[in-house]
């Protein structure tokens, strides 16, 4: 990321980089007053405000390095929340993979009339670990 040497034709003397996700923007370059014309110009042709410097986004755990350029979006704090959340977090149990071949769940194990809470909740915690599993 960050080439300092665009082609001739370039509006900006550095790469930007933009991650979109509905109304959130995390916006990156490698060259800061760059960055800060960029950001004005943008916020010349839409509403929006500059929250700073990012520590979350999409609920990852951003962590820079900045002495090295580096920067990683870390789901561990996602993870734990969405665990305690379904109140799985003391029930952790590392399993091996791929899975060892053992008993497994068949038709007859299920009821004839699920419960609707139970149904809800197992809805819940499969959309949020389809979240989690998008930040990937």
């Amino acid at each position: 990321m960050g080439s300092k040497n665009p082609s001739a034709d370039a509006k900006y003397a550095a790469d930007i980089v933009i991650s979109c996700h509905i109304d959130d923007s995390l916006i990156v370059c490698s060259l800061l007053s760059v960055m800060r014309k960029f950001k004005l110009a943008l916020l010349h042709c839409f509403t929006g405000t500059v929250e700073g410097s990012v520590t979350h986004y999409l609920g990852c755990q951003l962590i820079r390095d900045h002495p090295n350029r580096i920067s990683q979006l870390m789901q561990t704090a996602c993870t734990e929340r969405l665990l305690r959340s379904f109140e799985m977090w003391d029930e952790i149990h590392f399993i091996a993979t791929p899975m060892l071949p053992g008993p497994c769940r068949v038709k007859a194990d299920c009821p004839d009339t699920p419960s609707p809470t139970l149904q809800c909740r197992y809805q819940s915690i499969v959309s949020s670990i389809g979240y989690l599993v998008q930040m990937t």
